[in-house]
């Protein structure tokens, strides 16, 4: 009786002392240089930085190395068959390189962007689905699409709350873009630093 006792009361004092931990760890699952390498490379792209910082998060949780099923390599699972071209033309060699591999996604990122515009739609082409096509303009988006939206939306709340520096680029014809949130973001913004004035 008394092991039984000192067994589950052990328990709970070790998921006491866990959950600080684990709480902390979800806090910045992505790596600072990685977070610092989004900052930099989503600037260059005009792509909010927690996007794809959501992205490394559901590819590859972090991991340099990571290699998928196809043969996806590193923190954002790129393909160097399908992207070889395009690694040459940014002079990346070594997928398994952080800033390489986060420079390539970005770049296929931003080219569907510029095809698709809107965010769900960009984040199935990116992972691969291909009859998103045929729902048509208001096609449900696939559980890998909203999981990394609201990822991302998670990750921004928390950034704004420690004060971090996040890219937000000013929109050219911003009545033409998607009503993507990552679009609308730096509109709002704007928005209420004027209203402070």
């Amino acid at each position: 009786m008394k092991r039984k006792v000192a067994t589950v009361l052990a328990t709970v004092i070790m998921f006491i002392v866990m959950i600080p931990i684990f709480a902390k760890a979800a806090e910045l699952p992505v790596d600072e240089k990685y977070g610092a390498y989004c900052e930099e490379i989503g600037a260059k792209y005009n792509i909010c930085p927690e996007l794809l910082e959501a992205i490394i998060e559901q590819e590859s949780s972090g991991n340099p190395n990571a290699v998928g099923v196809y043969g996806d390599i590193g923190l954002m699972q790129v393909i160097p068959k399908w992207h070889r071209d395009r690694m040459d033309r940014l002079g990346v060699e070594d997928l398994t390189d952080e800033y390489g591999n986060i420079l390539v996604a970005t770049d296929y990122l931003a080219e569907l962007f510029s095809e698709y515009e809107d965010i769900g739609t960009v984040l199935m082409a990116y992972n691969g689905v291909s009859d998103f096509q045929s729902k048509g303009e208001k096609a449900e988006y696939t559980k890998y699409a909203i999981s990394i939206m609201e990822r991302s939306k998670e990750l921004e709340r928390k950034h704004e709350e420690k004060e971090r520096f996040c890219y937000r680029p000013k929109l050219q014809n911003q009545f033409e873009k998607t009503n993507s949130i990552s679009y609308f973001r730096p509109i709002l913004t704007e928005f209420k630093r004027k209203i402070k004035l």
